[in-house]
């Protein structure tokens, strides 16, 4: 019976560093100024090496770790045996096999996988079995030759690889990949000092390119949104909100709005690991104009980066003050945080009324900043 419902997994080495440094290794690139590496091969194994795996065996009940002992549904429940034996073109040798197991509510995996592989009944059998060459003298009722579980060999290669039920003998590479102790069942409870390999369903490594595209492709659609649709001084209020890796704003003072264009394009377009970098910065900050409250933070922020770039606000031994404020400790002392200065701030925002006379420090650093030439939107 033909099946289209195919299972397709990736088994992944472990990143881990490499003794010999090969974690370390680059590609290089052939430019204007000669050859220059680029982005870590990330490799644990040279190509050549490949690791070799086996069912493993249960100590305790000296049988294989195939999995295939668990119950399941039977497919073949309350059909006819002859639908069940022309389905899979079965041998004779199955009839008796078929004609009970037709009334099970469950069977176990092994007799489906014989089924649907067309093989012979116990074939898939998780008994071990060892040649007469390596018994003791006292062991002589034992079967020669191994089973085919026995003898079946996983080889992996030190980069993806990709195993599907498509053929008879991966899908049962497939049942090793998933009871094997060197092989974590997926990314998450790898752990390094007990796993070699990971399992994926799909290949993880064209998965995070598609996904990196796409966040990349976003990125320069808001771009474009902001260049198009937004105002000048919007534009320059993301270039000053807009801090790099090292927490330092892109822009500081005037700048033309076509040379701030410019920066923005610059700073998504980075090349090499840092252009993830900045495109998540962008699009944190480019995020916030799209709703009231995101607004009104984007607005805070801009006040505060302004305060620290006109020295209203300054950093001294890793706190932020408030120099004008030196006699006042609750607006003096900012905290090490910049988000919870700007949280502050934005607090401080919210209960503002202008009716009141009531001081605030949102309005008092405002007024401050203003008065060093800052620019603010009328």
């Amino acid at each position: 019976m033909k099946n289209n419902n195919y299972k397709t997994i990736y088994v992944n080495p472990v990143e881990r560093p490499s003794a010999q440094g090969r974690h370390k290794q680059t590609y290089n690139v052939i430019t204007g100024q000669g050859a220059k590496p680029t982005v870590s091969m990330k490799k644990v194994k040279e190509e050549n090496t490949v690791a070799n795996y086996k069912f493993l065996i249960n100590p305790r009940t000296n049988k294989l770790q195939t999995g295939l002992d668990k119950p399941i549904p039977n497919p073949f429940y309350e059909l006819s045996p002859e639908q069940v034996m022309e389905s899979y073109n079965l041998s004779q040798e199955w009839r008796k096999h078929i004609e009970k197991l037709v009334h099970q509510v469950n069977i176990k995996e092994q007799t489906y996988m014989e089924i649907k592989h067309n093989v012979s009944p116990g074939f898939y059998t998780d008994k071990v079995k060892y040649t007469m060459i390596n018994l003791p003298s006292d062991f002589k009722k034992l079967d020669e030759g191994k089973t085919y579980l026995q003898d079946l060999k996983l080889i992996l290669y030190p980069r993806p690889n990709r195993l599907t039920t498509e053929t008879p003998r991966q899908e049962l590479l497939i049942k090793m990949v998933e009871n094997h102790n060197k092989i974590a069942k997926n990314k998450r409870d790898i752990n390094p000092s007990l796993h070699d390999w990971y399992i994926s369903e799909e290949n993880e490594g064209e998965m995070e390119k598609a996904k990196t595209k796409e966040i990349i492709e976003e990125a320069y659609y808001h771009l474009y949104k902001l260049k198009k649709e937004a105002s000048a001084f919007v534009r320059y209020q993301v270039g000053i909100v807009l801090r790099d890796k090292y927490s330092k704003p892109i822009i500081k003072g005037e700048l033309s709005d076509e040379a701030l264009k410019v920066q923005l394009s610059k700073f998504i377009e980075t090349k090499g690991n840092d252009q993830m970098i900045n495109i998540n910065a962008f699009m944190k900050v480019v995020k916030m104009l799209e709703s009231v409250p995101g607004k009104e933070r984007f607005n805070v922020q801009y006040l505060v980066q302004q305060a620290r770039n006109a020295n209203v606000i300054g950093l001294r031994d890793n706190i932020y003050v408030w120099h004008s404020q030196a006699g006042d400790a609750a607006k003096y002392d900012l905290g090490s945080s910049f988000e919870k200065m700007v949280s502050f701030f934005l607090k401080e925002f919210k209960e503002y009324n202008p009716n009141s006379d009531i001081s605030n420090a949102y309005k008092d650093l405002h007024d401050e900043v203003f008065s060093k030439g800052v620019r603010f939107e009328n």
